[in-house]
């Protein structure tokens, strides 16, 4: 994906928004390798104007964005060493504008604030189960059900195994109800599942 975005951005024409602009690139100290790139106008080459890249020694993105007349623009992400968000921006004729987003605990919490109206918001907390590698290689397929009693407080109380299909599938599950509702109670967010006081939590594993 990223170097597809570095491919469209050297691909990306000479003239945008109506203006002539460069292409210009930044290399690592003792190195050819690409640390920045981005646009300027010809006429000014102090004004960036266009696409921006910040890279890594390994030529991974760590930043991208946009600029119009030296002035942040549109979407900026911010990446971590493995690739995945760590942050997105959003800007206006250089204004912070829209939700800002900040990916913390693993990624599984989704930090917010409305830069529009001035506030933060409900963080959005999103728990996947990874298939684990030993199933994975092993072909192991099939259905896990825990069913999760809840104390007075919405904290777990017990955690009971009705179907499972060995190989890592069952501690895979566990592990990510426990973690789900550990988040909720961290970002003080109710837990519906806690108003019955237990729930069945029910995934297929499935290689296809």
């Amino acid at each position: 994906m990223k170097t597809f975005v570095l491919l469209l951005l050297s691909l990306a024409p000479l003239c945008l928004l109506g203006q002539a602009v460069k292409l210009k690139k930044v290399k690592f100290k003792k190195s050819n390798l690409v640390k920045e790139q981005y646009y300027v106008l010809k006429k000014k080459k102090s004004i960036r104007h266009g696409e921006y890249l910040l890279l890594d020694a390994n030529q991974m993105v760590k930043i991208q964005g946009q600029y119009k007349n030296n002035l942040k623009d549109g979407r900026w992400i911010y990446y971590k060493l493995n690739g995945h968000y760590a942050k997105v921006e959003y800007y206006t004729n250089g204004e912070k504008t829209g939700i800002w987003q900040k990916f913390v605990e693993n990624g599984y919490a989704i930090e917010r604030y409305d830069h529009d109206n001035d506030q933060a918001l409900d963080p959005i907390i999103e728990v996947t189960i990874v298939y684990p590698p030993l199933a994975r290689e092993e072909n192991v397929s099939g259905l896990v059900e825990i069913q999760v009693f809840f104390e007075e407080d919405c904290t777990i109380r017990e955690m009971k195994s009705l179907s499972s299909v060995g190989t890592g599938c069952e501690e895979a599950v566990r592990d990510a109800v426990q973690r789900y509702v550990d988040l909720r109670h961290k970002y003080q967010l109710p837990i519906e599942e806690c108003m019955e006081k237990e729930k069945i939590y029910r995934i297929n594993f499935s290689l296809e």
